[in-house]
C-alpha cells in the first residue's frame, strides 16, 4: 500500500477540496483515489482535476 500526502484545501459543510501533490498531472492516481472515496458511506458526488491534483468530495452532511 502506497502512503499519499494530502492537505485539505477547503471545506464547508457538504464539500471538501484537498489536494494530493503526488497526484497532479496523474489522472489514473486520482481516479484511483476518488474510487477509495466513494466506497465510504454518504459519499455523493466526487470530481477531481489532473492539471492541480485536487479532488472534490461531495458530502452527506448528516452522515460525516
Amino acid at each position: 500500500m502506497t502512503r499519499l500526502k494530502f492537505n485539505v484545501a477547503h471545506q464547508v459543510p457538504g464539500r471538501v477540496r484537498i489536494k494530493v501533490p503526488a497526484a497532479k498531472g496523474n489522472p489514473e492516481l486520482l481516479q484511483q483515489i476518488a474510487e477509495t472515496f466513494a466506497a465510504l458511506p454518504g459519499i455523493e458526488r466526487i470530481t477531481v482535476n489532473p492539471a492541480t491534483g485536487s479532488v472534490v468530495m461531495h458530502y452527506n452532511v448528516h452522515l460525516h
